[in-house]
């Protein structure tokens, strides 16, 4: 599909059908309400990591949308795969979380695992 529409639309797409199921959840659960919004704890802190993230993860696909478009995907897919070492970055340097040995285990077998895919 990416190669026919290109690297953005197909993810608009199914990014805009997320954005309204979202929308239909809410209008539902009665979030219309401000003290839905409240209730739920959805702090305007809270929305000041929502709306990056949401900014970042929109970016993301239509890198690897742009990325299919111009190199075979057994190139592009395991460099998309190695997401979550972002998470383990991030939860590191902001939240200031740290790693057992098993989970060092964990992402070495990520990196090893990404590394065969991209040279198999």
């Amino acid at each position: 599909l990416v190669k026919e529409m290109g690297g953005v639309a197909p993810i608009a797409l199914r990014r805009l059908e997320i954005l309204l199921a979202m929308v239909a959840w809410f209008v539902w659960r009665g979030a219309a309400s401000r003290t839905e919004s409240a209730a739920l704890g959805w702090s305007p802190a809270l929305w000041a990591f929502i709306v990056p993230a949401a900014i970042l993860d929109l970016g993301a696909f239509v890198s690897y949308g742009f990325a299919l478009q111009t190199v075979p995907a057994s190139i592009a897919a395991p460099i998309a795969s190695a997401y979550p070492l972002i998470t383990i970055v991030i939860a590191r340097r902001l939240l200031h979380e740290r790693l057992s040995r098993k989970e060092w285990g964990g992402v070495a077998v990520t990196l090893a695992g990404t590394a065969i895919l991209g040279f198999g």
